[in-house]
């Protein structure tokens, strides 16, 4: 199993780059069962219950998750962590292929580059680019 990098940990290897970093979070992403994960709460407060559900597999992916908003996180990550890292995957690219190109910038080039990193994010959070249903 990936271990599960630190933020001091996470820092020392961003600055070294970011593609280190992506690899060793996408490793530990793709370890995880696979989505969608569903967070519930049953029972009676104080008392209640907040667990993690997987309806495919019908089985749980853990239970007794300290807080239901622990549980609404960790369900809505396992979702998000897949296409966050496209993202940021997607947009170091296009930032690569901008940076390569000759330098004969006029007037609203950077408006471009802007709105082609902004429609890579959208298009890739969307799960247009990363083989995921919108």
């Amino acid at each position: 199993m990936p271990e599960t990098p630190t933020l001091a940990s996470a820092l020392v290897e961003l600055q070294a780059g970011p593609s280190a970093l992506l690899a060793k979070w996408s490793a530990i992403t793709e370890a995880a069962v696979s989505e969608p994960w569903e967070a519930h709460s049953h029972g009676q407060r104080p008392a209640r219950i907040h667990d993690i559900w997987h309806d495919e597999l019908d089985c749980y992916i853990a239970r007794d998750v300290l807080t239901e908003a622990d549980a609404i996180f960790i369900s809505a990550a396992r979702t998000a962590m897949p296409r966050l890292l496209a993202a940021v995957e997607a947009v170091l690219e296009v930032a690569g292929d901008l940076d390569s190109e000759p330098h004969t910038c006029r007037a609203g080039c950077t408006a471009r580059a802007v709105k082609l990193i902004r429609e890579t994010i959208t298009d890739t959070l969307s799960g247009k680019d990363a083989g995921h249903d919108a």
